[in-house]
């Protein structure tokens, strides 16, 4: 098989198309538009998608047995789905096409965060959370606390978690693609990235990224790899967290010495999703996007863990046909692309990450797992890492 027939394996080129893409893939749960546009770019990757494979048997039957469990309810217990319900037959078809988005794609969409981070920028010298209050909810001015957790802007999304999501997922891109030959351009959007993570002070981000950069470190000093790098980054981090360490925990902690609100509350949540999936480990919440009850906030929300959404939407059987397809084609994928994942799903623990249905994060959570299962080369190097990139980590 010849590398050129397949697009995405020459790096170096953004086409229209890329740039078309990659706009739709950022403009996606702004506040101006949702994530609906997203099914635009999964039109476009299945008409450019690989073939069928037997393994997407598995996403497909998960997606016609949540079905069968949203009906159910609806006939058992007169219930009327929500229609983001629905959009669980649109994960498969995520899964089998998200292969198809190229390099050039995430290139553009990594550059409009970068330059979203400035508009971050200018509302925290401003002191607001963000420019558009009346088109979020939950705006506010930022105080003068110093808490970077009291300062977190939003940028053009809807809140701050968004903002730092697509970080997050920029970061990672950036690392697995090797986006940017040019150093200048490459250091400029690391650097804008990284003043994104500061503004958005997304704790499990932040940690997620920290775990990303240890593997990498890992790998590298096993391999006898940038021996000079290593310990040179190793030395900094250390001194770093000895000369801040209070400063770094005030940060984490709220301002406090002990374990915040939030966080404890995230337990509370973890509880009440256990507790339906024992109630009913068959059928869970019947496909219905399970919502458990915020006691600070007075509001139903999600649980803030992915798995526990999963298994607590669709009872276990079906939550786990989908675990063991994400569980093969990581087994299948690369050490780069693992570390990413891995990355995504520690972050998945404290955050509802994956499994939505339809999101940015899915979509590029699938990308990771997508080769080179789905596309075999007689090259020992994965795909996408036959052009090497200067000024990026390489797993």
């Amino acid at each position: 098989m010849r590398t050129t027939d397949f697009p995405y394996l020459t790096p170096d080129k953004t086409t229209l198309e890329d740039c078309i893409l990659g706009f739709l893939l950022w403009i996606a749960a702004t506040v101006v538009i949702g994530t609906e546009v997203l099914v635009l770019v999964l039109v476009y990757c299945f008409v450019r998608s690989p073939r069928l494979q037997v393994i997407h048997l598995l996403p497909i039957s998960f997606a016609f047995l949540a079905l069968v469990n949203l009906m159910a309810g609806m006939v058992t217990q007169s219930l009327m789905p929500d229609f983001r319900d629905m959009l669980v037959v649109v994960l498969p078809i995520m899964v089998i096409v998200s292969g198809a988005l190229r390099v050039g794609i995430f290139r553009v969409f990594v550059i409009l965060c970068a330059l979203e981070v400035i508009v971050g920028l200018a509302e925290f010298i401003v002191g607001v959370s963000t420019f558009f209050p009346g088109l979020v909810d939950g705006s506010y001015d930022l105080d003068d606390s110093g808490l970077l957790y009291n300062s977190r802007v939003f940028g053009l999304r809807t809140n701050s978690s968004t903002l730092s999501g697509n970080i997050f997922l920029s970061i990672l891109c950036i690392y697995r693609f090797s986006l940017f030959k040019n150093p200048k351009v490459y250091y400029a959007v690391v650097g804008l990235l990284v003043i994104g993570l500061i503004l958005t002070f997304n704790r499990s981000v932040i940690v997620a990224l920290v775990i990303l950069l240890a593997l990498w470190a890992l790998k590298a000093a096993l391999q006898m790899k940038h021996k000079i790098v290593l310990t040179g980054i190793l030395l900094a981090a250390i001194l770093f967290v000895i000369r801040y360490s209070e400063q770094i925990t005030r940060q984490f902690l709220r301002g406090g010495q002990e374990i915040d609100s939030s966080v404890l509350e995230r337990f509370f949540f973890y509880e009440q999703a256990i507790n339906v999936i024992l109630a009913n480990p068959l059928s869970g919440n019947g496909s219905s996007k399970l919502e458990v009850w915020s006691v600070g906030q007075g509001i139903y929300q999600h649980a803030h863990n992915s798995y526990l959404m999963l298994f607590g939407t669709h009872g276990i059987p079906i939550a786990l046909i989908l675990v063991i397809f994400v569980l093969f084609q990581f087994y299948m994928t690369d050490w780069a692309s693992r570390f990413c994942l891995l990355s995504i799903m520690f972050y998945s623990c404290f955050q509802y990450g994956i499994f939505w249905n339809l999101s940015l994060m899915d979509m590029i959570f699938f990308r990771f797992l997508a080769f080179p299962a789905q596309y075999t080369t007689t090259e020992e190097t994965p795909p996408d890492r036959l052009c090497s990139t200067r000024g990026a980590m390489h797993g």
